[in-house]
Parts: C-alpha cells; sequence; structure tokens
C-alpha cells in the first residue's frame, strides 16, 4: 500500500489536481441547474355579484330586497369579455409582472372593483392554479339637469352603460337643448373589436342647426411588453355658432337678435398618431411617438 507521503512531489500533484478538477465539475454541474421555471397549469374566473353574500346578510327589509333586486336584473359580465383581457394563460410561464398588468386592465374597464388574480392551488405536475377574482357594479347611469334662464331654458337628459348586455361596450344617448341649439347624441366605444387588441369609438350628434361625427381607431399599449401602438381619428362638424356683438355697434339695432351674428362653420380634421417602445430596463420603458394633425375649418359667408 502506497501512502501518501511515499508518493513523489509529481505524482502527488497530479492527485491533487485531478480530485479539484472531479469536485470541481460536480459543483458546477449541480450550480448550472436553474431551477425550471413555475407555469400557468390553469386559469379560473369567479366573478362576484353586486352585492356580495355577506351584504346580503347585513340588510333587512327594503333594503334587502333592493339588493336582491339589483342583483337579478343586473347583466353579469360575459367570460369572454374578462378573458381576453389577460395577459397570461395555460401552459405559459408565470410572471407576476403580468399578472399585476391584468389587475391594471381589468379594473381600467370601469365596471369592475376588488379586482385581484391570486394562486389557489397548484397541480400535480407542479403548475400553478391562477384564480382571477372581481366583483360587478352597477354600470348603468342616468344624468339630467336643468336651469332656467330669462333668454331661453336649458336642459339635458343622458342615460349611458359601460358594460351593455354584459359584452364589456359603452353606449351613451343623450338629448338636450340650450341658448344656442336643440341636441340628440348618440356614442359606442368597443375596446376590444372582435375579441382584437383594438379598440373603436363612433359619435353622432344631430344638432338643430347642424351635425357632429367623429371616429377613433386605437391599438394602445395593452402592457408593458406591447412593442408598439396607434391611433387615428377623424371628425366632421356642420353647426352655426353666435358671435356676440355690442348693442351699440353695427349690428346694434335693438332686441336680442342684434345681440350676436351667425355664420355657418364647418369643422373637418383628422388625427393620427403612432408610438413604439424603443428601450427597457430596470424600472423605465422608452417609448418613442410621433403624430400628425390637421384641420380645416371653413365659414359659409352669405354672399
Amino acid at each position: 500500500m502506497t501512502t501518501w507521503h511515499h508518493l513523489r512531489p509529481i505524482q502527488a500533484f497530479a492527485l491533487l489536481l485531478g480530485g479539484v478538477l472531479l469536485l470541481g465539475g460536480v459543483v458546477g454541474a449541480g450550480a448550472g441547474e436553474a431551477p425550471a421555471p413555475r407555469r400557468v397549469g390553469e386559469v379560473r374566473l369567479r366573478v362576484a355579484e353586486i352585492f356580495s353574500p355577506a351584504e346580503l346578510a347585513d340588510a333587512r327589509g327594503l333594503m334587502l330586497a333592493s339588493r336582491r333586486l339589483i342583483n337579478a336584473v343586473h347583466i353579469g359580465t360575459r367570460e369572454a369579455v374578462l378573458r381576453r383581457e389577460l395577459l397570461f394563460a395555460a401552459g405559459e410561464p408565470y410572471d407576476e409582472r403580468r399578472v399585476h398588468e391584468t389587475e391594471r386592465n381589468l379594473r381600467a374597464l370601469g365596471f369592475l372593483t376588488n379586482v385581484a388574480v391570486v394562486t389557489v392551488d397548484t397541480l400535480p405536475d407542479g403548475d400553478l392554479v391562477l384564480e382571477v377574482r372581481a366583483q360587478e357594479t352597477w354600470s348603468l347611469t342616468t344624468a339630467a339637469s336643468y336651469a332656467h334662464s330669462p333668454v331661453k331654458d336649458r336642459w339635458s337628459a343622458e342615460l349611458s352603460d359601460q358594460n351593455f348586455l354584459g359584452y364589456g361596450v359603452e353606449l351613451i344617448a343623450s338629448l338636450g337643448e340650450d341658448e344656442d341649439r336643440s341636441f340628440r347624441r348618440l356614442s359606442y366605444q368597443n375596446r376590444r373589436v372582435f375579441g382584437s387588441p383594438y379598440q373603436c369609438r363612433f359619435d353622432y350628434t344631430d344638432l338643430s342647426d347642424g351635425r357632429t361625427r367623429n371616429v377613433v381607431f386605437a391599438r394602445p399599449y395593452l402592457a408593458e411588453e406591447s412593442p408598439w401602438a396607434l391611433q387615428a381619428g377623424a371628425w366632421d362638424r356642420t353647426f352655426t355658432p353666435r358671435f356676440y356683438l355690442s348693442p351699440a355697434g353695427p349690428a346694434g339695432g335693438g332686441g336680442e337678435g342684434s345681440l350676436y351674428a351667425s355664420l355657418p362653420l364647418r369643422e373637418r380634421g383628422l388625427q393620427v398618431w403612432a408610438g413604439r417602445r424603443v428601450h427597457r430596463g430596470p424600472g423605465r420603458i422608452w417609448r418613442l411617438g410621433l403624430g400628425l394633425w390637421s384641420d380645416d375649418n371653413r365659414f359659409a359667408v352669405p354672399g
């Protein structure tokens, strides 16, 4: 048997070097094996009604009846409306940043509250089960106003729904009258056209002295990872504004009609804007945008 002190110097050095390399290889192999990233195994949705069971239990009499009625007549948000706002899906790596962005997108809809995305379980293969939690709110609103004036009474009424029939689209209908004109307005906005990341908005207003038409198409930044955004809009407005004058001026001949002059006006315009993410670093994102604006305003001067 050969002991350590009987080895020649060259043999001892070779033996020591071999042991170091062997140990380093084992340690290096273990250090190079990074833990496998957690993955999303399942995504569940749990949307509570406007008034939760706890809120119903606290109510009595007429209050309880009204809360139950509101829950019964309210149309809940469609599942597809919620899932199209999710920035993660089953089978993808779990990304906490995307989870927080999803929560922000759901809150931005305007008709959900108490939004949270939580991990509720783990599947046998280690994948995570995420649950998207939210609570409905009453999305139908009304507004009315009236003001008495010596010249002409002013009034308006509006009915709007941010979540029409649970499809996540906004509808607005309004009408009214003031000293200058009467109006009737319809507006439609869809945040996800056919489930895509594109948005659209249409506005039409019928005026007693003209009309207004607006249309907007956009693709906003939906997440920090969104590489680009785009928006385009156009408008066409025809009306007759009043230009108030002094009663002592050339138009002053007594009476209300002498206080202003009316000239038909048409306003048309086009706006295009585009943006792109140019850099993403720790804690900040750099985006570059460029926009173009063109408008054409013309008076119809009497001949």
